[in-house]
């Protein structure tokens, strides 16, 4: 290589300098030949980014990159055979490496050269992007999801059948460890508290018959078992069935058999409830088999039935034994079968239902959609074994129902099916749309409704034994909460509140007393001024169905913790509010007693001294009507509430009544499991308890949970 005048070679020598470790290049080429720079041996990889090299103001034979910085470039040949004072238009300063040959070169291009550079930048300092953009291999990926050891997903997932491969036919342990609540089903809890489940889809390519039988582990241990349409998983709307163990380590009786369901997906949910300490394992049987041809009446749709009282004789005898659809109180697996008909009014009627068979008893549910009991448009109905059953439903609106009737004998009877509908009366305020106005006012009147003025219209999610609803309106009001009260004047009665908006549809909140003919419940967040109705019904056949609304302060909902005993109790503010705790931690400080004793009252068949609990203070300064809830979520967590009153609160020996302050009142099992109390009480210092309801057989050691009390204050 030739080097062009003093400014050259000062160049190199300052970058020889610079580069101590760098060998200068040795020309072993001639006139007209191939121009090889020999790469330096003392490096294996040339610098790349290094200051640009002396700008001489004269492009020195760009056909020579002078300072690239990478020894084994090959340039091309100077002697082109034209001359080589050949310079690149518009001399910059700096010479740019484009990753092509250099433009002053003329003739072929040299291929017998070393490998040439890749996308170096030359003499600019920066390394230079070699034009092809890098394969992003950490891209963010989601991770798949993964299904939990029990094979169980924890809730259903909104599309698709989840992680978790498909139920098949067979024998299988299901272990819910690290499981949680939170699948409803309508036959969970029936015998005690429902712990962990989880669901699992069920992919059928054909009609097929369905069967379960569970085993629960452990004494006193339950399972139960809920088959869901591929959508609804969890809500009773989409409920198919349901059945559980009913307590108790033996198999469960009766199997929970789906006839002839149709090819497509489903859901089957299993959970189970245990003493403190036990396994939540469930050994679960189940058969899956292509389903035999049916007759008609012996499957959805049924046989059709003339509305104008004519009998209809539905001959059992070619029906598949047990029953498969079945009534909601009737037989379930110990009938001999079931039998489905259906009818059709088109105005809305007083209809009259009446099903009898020889020396046989049954029961039949009126079902706006054929096979699925959660669509009552009536509560079930039942008669004697060789009696007629027969329901009348008031102001039943047009449309098609299905009758679905259980029967018990020895032997399949023909059934008789009468149906009369008769055009109805014009209905009264609450027996239409928006519903009977109410007063949110605290002074404001109860609306009353004879039970036998007001039909049943709509069935209830949480409540299907109503046999007479009744609508009622009200404007929400600014920033206030509205507290709505259902009750019975029958005291062995039951009710039930839910709200709806617009009126008939998009019904939340719904709840029923179990332990009396009082419900109430409270709504927030409403939407001021716009209209809500409350739909509210009961199970008396006589006496009224009372109604009221109010306008409440918004309670406060607040965390505590540390309020294991008397010393420690948290105050409760004269006007109420919603505390949230878990007690699962907590000391068993306080019991209430399980048996009157001592002047204070009881909680039966509580045994409150092995439950975990908290201490709460309320003073009263006047004479005050106190609703409480105590709502517990966790597995095994049965809440139970009582109020000791006294200026003194002593822990010791109060499973006996012996305290300092005796137990004035115990509440268990009002909603359901959750506890809750309506009195008026006077002046003075109480003690409200949070505990648990520990069974004194199996319960396990000491227990406890999450949970929520609501306390309102209101005047008396």
């Amino acid at each position: 290589m030739r080097l062009r005048g003093s400014l050259g070679f000062l160049a190199l020598t300052a970058w020889l300098t610079a580069c101590a470790s760098s060998t200068t290049p040795a020309d072993g080429g001639e006139e007209g030949g191939t121009d090889i720079v020999t790469p330096p041996t003392d490096r294996p990889t040339p610098p790349t980014d290094r200051p640009n090299p002396e700008d001489t103001g004269v492009a020195e034979d760009t056909g020579v990159a002078e300072d690239t910085g990478i020894g084994d470039d090959v340039v091309a040949p100077e002697d082109t055979g034209i001359g080589d004072d050949v310079v690149s238009p518009t001399d910059t300063g700096v010479v740019t490496d484009t990753g092509v040959p250099p433009i002053d070169v003329v003739g072929p291009v040299d291929t017998g050269v070393p490998p040439t550079d890749s996308g170096v930048s030359m003499d600019t300092g920066v390394a230079t992007d070699s034009g092809v953009p890098p394969t992003d291999t950490g891209a963010d990926v989601p991770n798949p999801p993964v299904c939990p050891p029990s094979g169980l997903n924890e809730s259903c997932p909104a599309m698709g059948t989840g992680p978790c491969a498909p139920l098949t036919a067979g024998r299988r342990l299901i272990d819910l460890n690290g499981l949680m609540a939170g699948i409803p089903a309508s036959c969970e809890g029936a015998q005690t508290s429902m712990g962990p489940d989880g669901a699992i889809p069920l992919v059928l390519t054909a009609e097929s018959d369905v069967s379960f039988v569970l085993t629960p582990n452990g004494m006193g241990s339950a399972a139960t078992v809920a088959v869901f349409n591929a959508t609804g998983c969890g809500t009773m709307a989409g409920q198919r069935a349901c059945g559980n163990t009913s307590g108790g380590t033996a198999t469960m009786a009766n199997p929970l058999r789906l006839l002839n369901l149709p090819a497509g997906t489903y859901w089957v949910a299993f959970s189970f409830a245990g003493a403190t300490g036990v396994n939540p394992q469930v050994q679960v049987d189940t058969t899956i088999a292509p389903s035999p041809a049916r007759v008609p009446g012996d499957n959805c749709p049924g046989v059709t039935v003339p509305t104008n009282n004519t009998p209809t004789m539905v001959n059992t005898a070619m029906f598949r034994a047990g029953s498969d659809i079945g009534a909601t109180c009737g037989g379930g697996g110990t009938a001999r079968g079931d039998a489905v008909m259906s009818y059709t009014i088109t105005e809305i009627s007083d209809v009259t239902i009446a099903i009898s068979g020889f020396s046989t008893a049954i029961a039949f549910d009126v079902q706006t959609a054929c096979g699925n009991r959660m669509s009552l448009a009536a509560p079930c109905t039942s008669g004697a074994s060789g009696a007629t059953a027969m329901r009348t439903i008031t102001r039943q609106p047009p449309g098609t129902y299905f009758i679905v009737a259980d029967y018990r004998a020895t032997t399949n009877p023909t059934l008789t099916a009468r149906v009369n509908a008769v055009r109805s009366a014009p209905a009264g305020p609450a027996d239409m749309c928006p519903g009977e106005p109410l007063d949110l006012r605290t002074t404001g009147p109860t609306v009353t409704n004879a039970v036998g003025t007001i039909s049943q219209d709509q069935a209830f999610a949480c409540f299907a034994e109503s046999r007479a609803d009744g609508y009622y309106s009200f404007n929400a009001p600014m920033g206030q909460d509205v507290l709505v009260e259902a009750n019975a004047s029958t005291t062995d009665a039951r009710t039930a509140v839910e709200l709806q908006q617009p009126c008939r549809m998009n019904a939340a909140g719904c709840l029923s007393a179990t332990g009396g003919p009082r419900t109430w419940q409270r709504y927030s967040a409403l939407m001021a001024g716009a209209s809500y109705t409350v739909h509210a019904g009961t199970n008396a056949t006589t006496g009224n169905l009372e109604v009221r609304a109010r306008s409440i302060a918004p309670l406060t909902t607040t965390a505590i913790a540390g309020n294991e005993a008397c010393m420690t109790a948290r105050t409760i503010p004269a006007t109420g509010g919603v505390f949230t705790g878990n007690t699962a931690m907590m000391a068993a400080n306080s019991a209430a007693p399980a048996f009157a004793m001592g002047g204070a009252a009881a909680c039966t068949q509580c045994n409150t001294q092995a439950g975990r609990d908290a201490a709460y203070q309320l003073v009263l300064t006047a004479r005050t009507r106190v609703l409480v809830k105590l709502n517990g979520a966790a597995a095994n967590f049965d809440p139970v509430v009582y109020v000791r009153q006294g200026a003194m609160c002593n822990d010791a020996n109060a499973n006996f009544g012996m305290g300092s302050a005796p137990v004035l009142l115990c509440a268990d099992d009002y909603y359901g499991q959750n506890a809750a109390f309506d009195r008026t009480l006077d002046p003075g210092t109480y003690w409200i308890f949070v505990d648990d309801c520990v069974p004194f057989m199996g319960g396990g050691g000491a227990r406890g949970g999450a949970y929520s009390l609501e306390v309102i204050t209101l005047a008396p």
